[in-house]
């Protein structure tokens, strides 16, 4: 069945200079041992919203991007030399794994906030605890499994 899990974030940039409200929900399923993310809704706080598509566009490649790091972001070592060294060894999340992104502007009197990298915080935990809700189990270190079959 499908899974969902909420979480919260407070972005605050660099030095304070702004304060950006985060939720997101993570909704997957596990299909044939792999999971499978169905969809991602995040709402934001971000303030007075100049341009609605950047921020909207900033979010979902943003979670595409925290996607990478949960699911794909491992860095082997070998004598002190990283033995990644391009994306042939070094995989990132394929648009057949992106799931649906849906992103709620929440209407704000505040002055504009920042937008950049707001919503990498709360994918990895959403994604962890959706996947305890499917599986009874916590997986407590990054790259998560895609392969829940093999864990």
């Amino acid at each position: 069945g499908l899974h969902r899990a909420m979480t919260f974030n407070v972005y605050t940039g660099r030095g304070e200079s702004f304060q950006t409200f985060v939720a997101l929900v993570m909704e997957l399923r596990v299909v044939d041992g792999r999971v499978r993310l169905e969809r991602a809704i995040c709402a934001i706080d971000a303030g007075r919203v100049v341009n609605p598509g950047l921020v909207k566009a900033n979010v979902e490649g943003g979670i595409g991007f925290a996607l990478t790091n949960t699911f794909k972001s491992r860095l082997g070592f070998d004598k002190g030399v990283v033995q990644q060294s391009n994306f042939h060894d070094y995989p990132l999340l394929q648009l057949a794994e992106m799931p649906r992104v849906e992103v709620v502007l929440v209407e704000s009197d505040r002055p504009p906030q920042g937008c950049g990298e707001v919503a990498l915080g709360p994918t990895a935990p959403a994604v962890a605890t959706a996947l305890f809700h499917a599986t009874g189990r916590r997986f407590r270190s990054m790259p998560l499994p895609q392969d829940i079959a093999s864990t």
